[in-house]
């Protein structure tokens, strides 16, 4: 104002006030804005680090994640030695890691002489037990209808179908090659309550199931080890492995949720390692199969040759324990006393070497027992008193390793000491007259029906027929003679 000496002095200074004021207001809202502009900077710069360490957070889970699967299928073979503990191992570490509650791994049985094939559950993870050991019969494929309940699993081992192609040539005119043939693929149902072909082992909830084909080249089965024998009778042994078709299935019954083609490659992935696992496990266990079968090749003549001479003793036995008998007692009970002589002879004998270390020797059978072999330990343990169903698995079938477990113990130790006089409780499977049909109907009794190498069952076999035969008559004479039962079917 001392500078410009305005006209009007008070003018002046209040349009500079006023001005001030208005310079001042632009100013406090740039500040506001820049505050503004820099809190939003913090706030993009906030969310931008969030983003990163959440991306960073889920690629080093997906990198543990992957290096976890990893140790995983390539630390199998090595952490576990048996193909129960390998399976096991497996659905376990298959419902952890995908956050499944239900594992399972089954075996399919082909189809043989008047047996339909069949789905046989060997495995599943913690809760799911209740499946081990059930079965599913594949339905006839030349039904009319879709049978309800009957499983479509058996839809995983089917090929896909190949339409047929005219033979192709190449510019030389030779013929171009085949393509590849087709592999059998994986099966994914994704709401279960909309397949009637689903088969539930419980309660049915939504859910989604998933099942994956494996093929194992397998020595676990009775012709694992394969006997040979040229005309001087030398015995040779090789392998012999067949295809066995397995699968690994899964679902999500009860806690709802859909299968990935992820989930697919991971299990596809475990279920090579398994395969690759079992087939080393059942390598090591032909290496000591074959240890047991050497200890079986002494043992074979000479339980020939001591049976040889039990024949005459035998008979001897039989002849005494009537010979004190009034003649009127001889027709009476005379053939009880014969029969159980014989029997007692078979007793005593069979805990004695060298049959009773030929029944030890069965305790350390690695393959899976032949069919006729486990079906008369199964039948000699019914005549001793076992329960029959403690030698059956939960689908029902014949043990080897429950059979091995409470009958062939029994057999090869001096606990023996059945008499076919006792009075015994037992099931209605172990009656004598049901052990007698099952013996007639499985050829039980027929030395020429068990193998080559375990022709040292034989005396088991005629320890069992004589116990039949002394059973029979000691039941029946209890029965008219004694008035009594001395066999109470429970």
């Amino acid at each position: 104002m001392a500078v410009t000496q305005p006209d009007d002095p008070i003018e002046f200074l209040g349009k500079y006030l006023m001005h001030w004021v208005e310079r001042k207001t632009i100013q406090s809202k740039n500040e506001k804005y820049l505050e503004e502009v820099e809190n939003k900077a913090k706030e993009l710069h906030f969310e931008e680090s969030a983003k990163g360490a959440a991306a960073a957070e889920k690629f080093a889970f997906a990198a543990e994640r992957k290096q976890k699967l990893k140790t995983f299928v390539e630390d199998l073979p090595k952490s576990f030695k048996s193909k129960d503990e390998i399976m096991a191992a497996c659905v376990t570490f298959l419902s952890e890691f995908l956050e499944v509650p239900s594992v399972y791994i089954a075996r399919k049985i082909p189809a043989a002489e008047g047996f339909q094939e069949t789905l046989k559950y060997i495995c599943a993870n913690a809760g799911q037990e209740h499946i081990i050991g059930r079965k599913l019969v594949k339905p006839p494929e030349d039904a009319d209808e879709v049978v309800a309940a009957s499983g479509l699993s058996f839809d995983v081992f089917k090929l896909p179908s190949v339409p047929e192609t005219e033979e192709e040539l190449d510019e030389n005119g030779e013929p171009l090659p085949l393509p590849p043939p087709p592999k059998l693929a994986p099966i994914v149902i994704d709401n279960v309550m909309r397949d009637s072909r689903v088969k539930f082992f419980g309660v049915p909830k939504l859910g989604s199931f998933a099942a994956v084909p494996l093929e194992l080249m397998s020595l676990d089965h009775e012709l694992g080890a394969k006997f040979e024998y040229n005309e001087e009778n030398a015995e040779t042994i090789s392998q012999n492995k067949i295809s066995s078709q397995l699968m690994i299935a899964m679902d999500t019954i009860g806690k709802y949720r859909r299968f990935t083609e992820e989930d697919l490659s991971i299990v596809s992935l475990v279920g090579d390692s398994m395969v690759a696992a079992m087939a080393a496990a059942e390598e090591d266990a032909y290496a000591k199969h074959l240890k047991c079968l050497d200890v079986f090749k002494p043992l074979a003549p000479a339980v020939a040759a001591a049976m040889a001479e039990m024949k005459d003793e035998e008979d001897q036995c039989a002849a005494a324990s009537t010979g004190e008998l009034a003649e009127e007692e001889k027709s009476d009970i005379g053939p009880l006393k014969e029969a159980e002589a014989r029997a007692l002879f078979w007793t005593q004998r069979i805990i004695n070497t060298p049959i009773s270390t030929a029944s030890k020797a069965l305790l350390e059978y690695v393959l899976p027992m032949p069919t006729v072999v486990t079906q008369l330990l199964f039948a000699i343990g019914c005549v001793l008193g076992v329960d029959g169903q403690q030698m059956r698995d939960k689908g029902g079938d014949i043990s080897w390793n429950l059979v091995r477990q409470f009958a062939l113990e029994p057999i090869s130790s001096t606990a023996l000491t059945y008499s076919p006089s006792n009075t015994m409780t037992v099931s209605k499977e172990a009656s004598i007259d049901n052990v007698k049909v099952f013996c007639e109907t499985n050829n039980l009794l027929d030395p020429t029906a068990y193998p080559k190498h375990l022709q040292m069952v034989v005396p088991l076999m005629n320890w069992l027929q004589k116990n039949i035969a002394a059973r029979e008559l000691a039941v029946q004479y209890f029965r008219d003679v004694k008035q009594t039962e001395i066999e109470i079917i429970a």
